[in-house]
Formats: structure tokens, C-alpha cells, sequence
């Protein structure tokens, strides 16, 4: 058997008033705050975009169960992107997590 190992780390809040909670991918599983979803509960992920006039961006991971967990990580890049176009931005950063995230899916053995 693999040893796990961590691919992507972050944090999110789940309010603005929330304490920071860990967003981890390793290869056998997403870590989020208090609960760990193992690679094989995990349908798909993807960016959903809500709003109008301020578009934003959330990271909601699928489960084969039917339910979906949702959180924005923390943005992890320029100061300089978040300043000039925040929506953009923070959507890169809530792709790089559903890329890398379906990838891992797309490479895991159905067991």
C-alpha cells in the first residue's frame, strides 16, 4: 500500500467570523476542518460562481452520497491579481483546487 502523501494546502473560513479551518488534498483523501472525505466518497469537484454585479467563486466537492461540501480557500496568490480584478482571481485560485482535485479522482483505482 501508498503512503499518503499531502499534495495542496490551504485554509478557509466559513464566515467572516469563523475561525480558519485547514483545507488539505492528499493522495488518499480532502481534508476540511474536522472532517476527512476519503478520495473514493468523492464524486467530482467543481467552481461554483454566484452573484451579479460581484461574481464569487466557491470550491464545492460532490459526494457519491448525494450531498456536497462547500468552502472558499484562501487565496493564495498576487496581491496584486486581488487588487486589480478580486473575482478573477479568486476564481484561478478555486480552479487550481478543482483541477488538481479531479485529477487525483481521474488517477485513483475504483475499488
Amino acid at each position: 500500500m501508498s503512503e499518503e502523501k499531502e499534495l495542496m494546502r490551504s485554509t478557509y473560513k466559513t464566515s467572516a467570523f469563523s475561525k480558519t479551518r485547514d483545507l488539505i488534498l492528499t493522495t488518499k483523501g480532502l481534508i476540511m476542518g474536522d472532517e476527512s472525505i476519503p478520495l473514493s466518497d468523492i464524486l467530482e469537484a467543481y467552481n461554483k460562481s454566484e452573484g451579479f454585479m460581484v461574481v464569487a467563486s466557491r470550491l464545492v466537492i460532490r459526494l457519491k452520497d448525494g450531498t456536497e461540501r462547500e468552502c472558499v480557500p484562501k487565496f493564495e496568490g498576487s496581491q496584486t491579481g486581488l487588487f486589480f480584478n478580486p473575482e478573477l482571481a479568486m476564481s484561478k485560485s478555486v480552479d487550481r483546487w478543482v483541477t488538481l482535485i479531479n485529477r487525483v479522482l481521474a488517477s485513483t483505482p475504483i475499488s
